[in-house]
Formats: C-alpha cells, structure tokens, sequence
C-alpha cells in the first residue's frame, strides 16, 4: 500500500506558517521597532534553546500549571457548594445570583482595576450596592425575576 501524501490544505498551511515566520524575520531585522519588541527569530530560536536546556522552562512551566490547577481546586470547593446551595434555597440564590451576574459582566480588567486601586474591601462595597439594587429591582418586577428549575 501506498502511504497517503498530505493534501494541499497541508501544504498551505504550511507555506502561509513559512511566510508568516518570515515576514516576521524581514520585520525585526528592519529597524521599524526596536529588538526589544519584535526580536529576531534566530535570538527567539537561541533563547527559548537555552531556557529548555536549563530547566528554567520547564520549572516555570510546572510554577503555572501549578497555579491553574489550585485556582480550579479553589473555584471547584467554593462555586460547587454555592451552585448546590443556590439550587437548594431560594434565600442563597437570591443572595448569590445576582452577585454572580455582576461578576460575568465585569470584565477581569476592570475587576483588576478595581482591587489595585480601591482594595477587595472597596470591591466587596460596590458589588454589595449592585447587589442590593438587583434585589430591590427584582422585588419591584417581580414577573421579570429569574425562577430557575427546581
């Protein structure tokens, strides 16, 4: 049997990865920008070499990993119990659910922004004035108010 030759969208793919590296190389060896912000390939090639050899990519590599897995760990032992107790008793829904729409709506940056500037117990103050303001609107129409599946 014949083994299967790659297809042509393959090898585009391929050639539009080609190109793309070296529009890159001619970019950083213009002078357009300094080296600092767009670096040569060949130093990319050098460093990301010499970090693998001695360890260090791998160590913070394994740092990272490390801290994805204990933010998952950390959210899984918080939003599991909270997500129980909120389909459990109306009191916790009502409490939580409006909090968490807050949340999703506020974007990391800006959350980021405000525990730098304001601190978590300035944070804590304006989700509890959203949160008491989604209480009092969903007391006010209360056809509009999200029931859930129970």
């Amino acid at each position: 049997m014949k083994a299967a030759l790659p297809s042509r969208s393959f090898w585009r793919g391929i050639a539009g990865l080609v190109l793309l590296l070296l529009l890159w190389e001619l970019f950083a060896r213009s002078g357009l920008f300094t080296q600092a912000l767009t670096p040569p390939l060949s130093r990319i090639a050098r460093v990301a070499w010499r970090i693998l050899l001695d360890g260090s990519l791998l160590k913070n590599a394994a740092y990272t990993l490390a801290r994805v897995l204990a933010g998952l760990l950390l959210a899984c032992l918080v939003g599991i119990p909270v997500g129980i107790l909120m389909g459990r008793f109306r009191a916790v829904e009502r409490f939580f659910l409006p909090l968490g729409l807050a949340l999703v709506a506020v974007g990391l940056s800006v959350l980021f922004y405000m525990v730098t500037h304001y601190g978590m117990r300035g944070v804590f103050d304006e989700f509890n004035i959203i949160r008491d303001a989604g209480v009092h609107e969903m007391a006010e129409r209360p056809q509009t108010r999200w029931r859930g599946r129970r």
